[in-house]
């Protein structure tokens, strides 16, 4: 696991742009083709954002999705979050990028390199066709979503994987 890529991203007064059909970033790890894929960890109020997918894979997660052709990981976590919650992000920092071979994806690639921020916005919550519901939960929340099964399993991973490198941590700290 490549952790702390380490670079902060301000976007106050970023316009979003609405794309019609956008295809997957395709790359190429092991010399097989995959995707690649952000994920934003949003916090407020003592509270992580965590969104109920309505398409495959289902589950509670938190804002993610794919980065798109010719598109950067780091303007890709900013539209996906526009797209799926109406937020706007403020603040986001990668913690943790990593190849997940296992995870697939409703277009049926098998393996994604992922790109996970810790992120703040702004405005209030809006949700797309892609989202059933959404809710602001705690850490003990997001842990008993677990534990029942009810988190998308992407995210049962990140977050096992981010208690595990203590990144719970530094969200409990932005949280006090």
């Amino acid at each position: 696991m490549k952790q702390n890529k380490s670079h902060d991203l301000q976007h106050k007064n970023l316009k979003h742009k609405t794309k019609s059909a956008p295809k997957p970033k395709i790359i190429t790890h092991d010399n097989k083709k995959i995707h690649e894929s952000v994920g934003a960890v949003i916090i407020r109020n003592k509270k992580v954002l965590m969104i109920d997918r309505a398409n495959y894979p289902y589950g509670w997660a938190c804002p993610a999705g794919h980065v798109d052709a010719g598109e950067k990981p780091d303007t890709a976590v900013v539209r996906e979050v526009k797209e799926e919650t109406g937020l706007n992000i403020t603040f986001a920092k990668e913690v943790m990028t990593e190849f997940v071979e296992w995870n697939d994806c409703v277009y049926g690639v098998k393996g994604h390199l992922w790109h996970v921020y810790i992120a703040t916005g702004e405005g209030e919550v809006k949700i797309n066709k892609e989202v059933k519901d959404w809710a602001w939960k705690t850490l003990t929340e997001i842990e008993q979503l677990s534990s029942n099964n009810k988190l998308e399993p992407v995210w049962a991973y990140w977050f096992k994987k981010i208690r595990n490198v203590r990144v719970l941590d530094f969200i409990d700290s932005l949280l006090i």
